[in-house]
This record gives structure tokens, sequence and C-alpha cells, in this order.
């Protein structure tokens, strides 16, 4: 219908241009949009192949990098005897990564480490990015490895009680033991290695050198075992003297009881066998302090013999003394007066330096090995007021040169003195009677040069067991089962029981955890040791890693095994 007031044919004319003014517009949209398209399509492969470019990139740096971390690594290495540099650059042709030139590498080596350090790169021409304006990119990659050899310090604590004389034991141990010890000085840098031995069994002996540089007690000089209270058990360190030797202690000096000297086993022959600590003349029995001699290490070795108790505690005690700075003053007094080598001066070192951070430049290592588990420990105690470990003793005995002293009558050389008596307080055991005077101090009593003479309490010892004593003395003296009893359990006997399997164990972890505390490692070897046993040293070793239970000559493999830890464990020090 035409617009009122308009001809129709202006109307008519009116529509058709907006129409086609639309059509035309509609058409030109259309190619502004697949301008646009074509962009986005262009911009997509674009940033595709930049992309590609990018891959290709990270491909080539990532096997760059991993060549070049093979070749430092290869030339770090303190084993290895070829030349640094040929080393790097060999990596690299067989890797078809090129060449770097001599600058580009940097070397350093020496007895105490090596370090390699590497730089490189590589272009690698775009295909996608040089229509950016990138034509090519560098992959620019640098590595550094170092092998730091630190000194090591090793412990080596070995039982020797009665129960490793069964079933070839103590015989599979040492060649096992001086394979080790081979072991650990062909791996190790010449200077770099100091190893302490420490026989154990009832007791520990240090020996009269390494004794002399320790206060303490001073009843006998027949052997040098030193006994700890529960404290000494919770730190790593002892305390030797802080004086020269031949001066008087001083203020701050700690005094240790000497072990007696006595037989807590029961012997039927008369003199006795077992003694409860070593006696010095046993010098294989004795402490071997921070060696850097493989050969006199191998010797001690060879020379161990065993007999006694067991006790776990005390050996590890020593184990961890000899790592321990406090005995520092010790090797350098030794050093001095040439008891020991020099080459282990300094020793042993730090766990810390000056400013209190840990000191890696040591590993410190302490071996435990046992084929038993913790048994009695014997001391001479003092009872109803009475000394057992010194002074004058309640035994005379008379000269060895009578004939009737021989044989089974041997114990007819001694009279006893009792002291609650009211008359004749000594009894002959060679006339069988009371007596005023000892026998052999009367006239006609014996002739010639024979004496008799009062002994000591420490001599009783170096002569008899207690239970000698109380079986074939104190039994023929009063001829009563309970005076002997006394003797064998409260008296002449003396000997701490508080120290049973159970608190011995417990010393046993406390010196165990106070050595992992500072950072030393323990590997402990239960060499066909019981059930008890073997859970001790599993809670002892620093980790299950580092515990070892073996048989028989397999021993060797164990011992082969933790050197190969330790030469592990260096490289991270």
């Amino acid at each position: 219908m035409p617009v009122q007031g308009m001809p129709a044919t202006s109307a008519t004319g009116l529509v058709r241009r907006a129409r086609q003014s639309l059509i035309r517009y509609h058409r030109a949209d259309e190619g502004s949009m697949l301008i646009f398209g074509m962009f986005l399509f262009v911009s997509m492969l674009l940033i595709a192949g930049m992309a590609l470019d990018l891959m290709r990139f990270e491909e080539r740096r990532t096997k760059l990098q991993a060549t070049i971390d093979r070749a430092v690594l290869a030339a770090a290495d303190m084993d290895q005897t070829l030349d640094c540099k040929a080393v790097v650059k060999d990596w690299f042709v067989k890797a078809g990564a090129g060449t770097p030139s001599d600058d580009q590498i940097t070397c350093t080596k020496d007895e105490f480490g090596s370090e390699v350090k590497v730089t490189a790169s590589t272009s690698m021409p775009t295909w996608f990015m040089k229509m950016v304006g990138v034509p090519t990119l560098q992959t620019p990659t640098a590595s550094t490895a170092e092998e730091k050899i630190g000194s090591v310090e090793i412990s080596l604590v070995l039982d020797v009680s009665g129960s490793m004389n069964s079933n070839n034991r103590l015989t599979n141990l040492k060649p096992a033991a001086k394979s080790f010890v081979d072991q650990m000085f062909e791996s190790v840098e010449t200077g770099k290695l100091s190893m302490s031995i420490v026989s154990y069994s009832t007791q520990v002996s240090l020996g009269p050198d390494l004794l002399e540089y320790f206060w303490h007690t001073a009843e006998h000089t027949n052997s040098s075992c030193l006994e700890f209270a529960s404290g000494d058990f919770t730190k790593t360190g002892v305390q030797p003297k802080s004086t020269p030797i031949g001066t008087p202690p001083g203020a701050l000096d700690h005094q240790y009881q000497l072990n007696g000297h006595f037989d807590p086993f029961y012997s039927a022959a008369n003199p006795p066998q077992l003694f409860n600590c070593p006696e010095n003349s046993e010098t294989s029995r004795a402490i071997l302090p921070l060696s850097a001699d493989a050969s006199a290490l191998k010797n001690k070795i060879n020379a161990l013999s065993a007999s006694g108790n067991t006790s776990i505690d005390i050996g590890t005690k020593w184990g961890a003394a000899l790592l321990d700075p406090s005995m520092a003053p010790v090797v350098a007094a030794m050093i001095a007066d040439g008891k020991i080598g020099g080459s282990v001066a300094g020793r042993p070192y730090g766990f810390t330096h000056a400013d209190g951070s840990k000191n890696n430049d040591v590993l410190k290592v302490l071996v435990v090995m046992t084929d038993g588990e913790n048994t009695t420990e014997y001391r001479l105690r003092d009872v109803n007021g009475n000394d057992y470990d010194f002074g004058p003793s309640r035994v005379f005995m008379s000269d060895t040169n009578n004939s009737g002293y021989s044989g089974s009558s041997w114990y007819k050389r001694f009279s006893w003195y009792d002291p609650t008596r009211s008359s004749n307080k000594y009894y002959s055991l060679y006339t069988g009677s009371w007596r005023s005077e000892p026998w052999g101090m009367q006239t006609g009593d014996i002739s010639g040069s024979d004496t008799t003479v009062q002994l000591t309490w420490p001599e009783v010892w170096a002569l008899m067991s207690h239970r000698w004593l109380a079986d074939n003395i104190v039994y023929r003296v009063y001829g009563s089962s309970t005076e002997r009893n006394k003797w064998r359990t409260g008296y002449s006997n003396s000997i701490s029981t508080s120290y049973v399997s159970g608190s011995k164990d417990s010393l046993t972890l406390s010196i165990c955890s106070a050595a992992k505390d500072k950072g030393i490692k323990v590997y402990t070897i239960a060499f066909e040791a019981p059930t008890d046993g073997q859970a001790l040293l599993k809670q002892c070793a620093s980790s299950p890693a580092h515990y070892y239970l073996t048989s028989g000559s397999n021993i060797s493999h164990v011992f082969s095994a933790i050197a190969n830890s330790i030469n592990k464990l260096r490289l991270t020090h």
C-alpha cells in the first residue's frame, strides 16, 4: 500500500535501494571476515611453528646438557687416570655434540679432591621463528662436578668373648677383618684414613701405654681396664688427663676406677685361667688406637684370642670414644711420646667447625661385631665397709719352695686371718689348725729361705678366682657351706650384678644413640648371634641398611659390603 502523500513509484524505489544497500554491506562484511580468518590461520601456523622450533631447541639443549653432565662426572672421578680435558672432549665427540674449546673446560684436581667445570653452547637455525626476526636459537649449557675426598676415621669393635672360639668364628673373623683393612687403605688416599681396633669381652683392655693418659685408682698394675658410670654412656667422649704425665692431676681431671684384676669365673685349676680384665702381658687384647699402618692393624687382628663374657656396651663406648675429639690430646701426647705415628696428628677431628657448623670434611664410622649378647660384667665392690679391691687381705702365703705345697696340696701354702676371733686368729691350711701366727712365722714351721707374707687383695686375685678362694680356703677353714657361699656371692666375690643383660642393653643403646647424634655412622654385624643380640644390634645401627646378620665365612662378604658402603658415603662428605 502506497505511503499516504507519496507517489507509489517513489516508495517502491526507496525500498529497492535499501535492499541493495543491505546486500552490498553484507558482501563487504564477508570480505573483511575472510581476511580476519586468514590472519588467524596464519598466526596459528606461526605459533605452532614456533612451538616446534622450541621443541627442537629443548631437545637439543637437553641432549647437550646430558652430554656435559656425563662428561664432567667422568672427568671429575678421583679414579680417572686420563687427562681431564681429553675426557670431556671425548664425551662430546661420541655424543655428536661438537667439541668444547680448552678455555671452556676448567679442571682442578689434587690429592684432596677434584672439580671440573664445562660451559658449552650450540646454534640452532629456526624454521618458523625466523619469520618474526629470530633466525637462530643459542643453547648455552654449563655443568660442574666435584668429588671431594674427606678424611675417614674408623673404629673396628670386635667381640673376642669365649664363644668366639666356637664354630670357627674367630678363625673366620680374622681374614674378613684383615681384608676390610686392606680394602679401606686401597680405596682411601694416603694420609686420609685412620683406624682403631677395640677387642672386647667382659671388659676392654686399654693396655698400659694408653692407660697412662687417664687418671685412675691404683690398686694394682696387672691389667688396664677402666669402669664407667651409667652417665658415661650418654656421651661419646671420655675424660683423659689434662696435665702431662708425671705431674699432679688438675682441678678438672676425672679419676676413673681401675677394674679389679681378678678371676670371676670358676676355675678348677689352682691358678686362675680367666681374668676379668686381660693381663697387661696379653698385648694382643689391648686397644690399638688411631693407626694409619695397615700392617700393624692386620697384625693386631691376626693375634686376637678369645675368652670371657660379652660387654657390647663397653666395647662400643671405647669405639665411640676413639672417634671423639676428646681423645685428640691423648693422640697428640702419644705422638710426642713416640707411642703412635705422627700421620694421625690432629685426630680425632672435631664433629663441628669453629663456627659450629657440621664438619663434613671427615667421615666417622663405628663398626660393632658380636656373636652373642650382653652378659654379666664383674666389678669388685665394698661389703660391710670392707674393701676387696685394694689393701691388706686376709690371706697369708708361704714361699713355694716347700714341696708340701705342690700339686693338689697347693692350698696348704695359705693361712687365713679372722679378726673376729678372740685368739688364735690365723688358720693354717698346712696344719689344719688355728694358730697365733700364720704358718711359716713360728720357729720350726719352715726352713732355709722360705718366707711367709700377707698378700694384698690385688695379689690374692692375681693368684686365684674368688670361687677358688671360697671353695678351697674358706670352706676348709670353717667347714661350712654357709660361710663358703658368703664368699662366693657377697664377700670376696663382691661382684656388681646390677649390670645384668637388660641394663647393659640399655647402656649399649645409649652409647649408640650418642654416636649417631654426633653424626657417626654405626654399622653392626650379628655374627651367628642369638635373637637378643640381633635385636640389640638392629637398634644400635644407623639404619636397617647398616645392620648385617651373617654366619660362617660369609662374614667376609659383610665386611666387604661395609667397605663399599663407606667408600660411597665418603664421596658425599
